[in-house]
This record gives structure tokens, sequence and C-alpha cells, in this order.
């Protein structure tokens, strides 16, 4: 999936396909990539995995213990699990391990994204035929 894509039955309104297309770039190397891939793997989001290459996929499954996976990414995921199962239960460690990794920016960039993935996976599962017509139908 490039990062002008929006995976299947996301909304194509304009500003929806605008915040996907933005939180994706704006977050640093493949980060964009493991959250949207963890996201979906703890909320059983099949069709989006599909969208992912099969060995990252198994490594972000994988990634407190798979080589592929280097310590920043570790951080990056640690916080995306306590983000999608519990967002209270983020706590100024998890952060800090993140910002150990990650300027200022880059963190605010990881957390958009993990923002906007988090939401439009769910309103994915929660409404699979809802699409958008920006030519003016539904």
């Amino acid at each position: 999936m490039s990062a002008t894509e929006a995976p299947p039955n996301w909304p194509n309104e304009p500003l929806a396909a605008i915040l996907v297309q933005t939180a994706r770039q704006a977050a640093p190397g493949r980060t964009a990539a493991i959250v949207t891939i963890r996201v979906a793997q703890i909320l059983g989001a099949d069709d989006v995995l599909a969208l992912h290459d099969p060995a990252l996929r198994t490594a972000v499954c994988e990634w407190n213990t798979h080589p592929d996976i280097s310590d920043a990414e570790r951080a990056v995921l640690a916080v995306t699990e306590q983000f999608v199962i519990d967002v209270h239960g983020l706590d100024d460690d998890t952060f800090t391990a993140l910002q150990q990794h990650y300027s200022t920016t880059d963190t605010m960039a990881i957390m958009v994204h993990l923002a906007v993935s988090d939401g439009f996976t769910k309103r994915q599962i929660m409404f699979p035929t809802l699409t958008f017509d920006t030519q003016g139908g539904q």
C-alpha cells in the first residue's frame, strides 16, 4: 500500500484522505507501517493486514523478541499496544522510552498516525460497508 492509498472502505472524503496521507507521511521511517499493522492485529482487522508484507507482519506480531524490530520500534509498539488496549494506561515511562529514540516532532507524528490508524480501523470494523462518495452520492 502506498503512502497515499487508504485501506479498503476507509472514507474517501477529501479531509479524511488528507488526514490519513499526512499522518502516514509524517511518521518517521517504517513506523507508520508497523503502527498500522499492530493496530490491525490487536483489533482483528484482517483486510488491513492483508495489505502489508507478511514478513513485516510476523516481525510486528513478535515485536518483543523479533530481531528485525529495533529498540526504537519496540518503543513505538509498546505505546501502540497500550494506546489501543487502554489509552489511560499510558504512563511517563512508556513515553520516556519513546522519546529516547525520537525527537519531539517525530514523537508527535507517530502519535498522530497512531490515533488516525486506531480511529479509522475501529470505524472500518464497526461500519464495514460504509463508504463515502465525494461525487455526490452514497
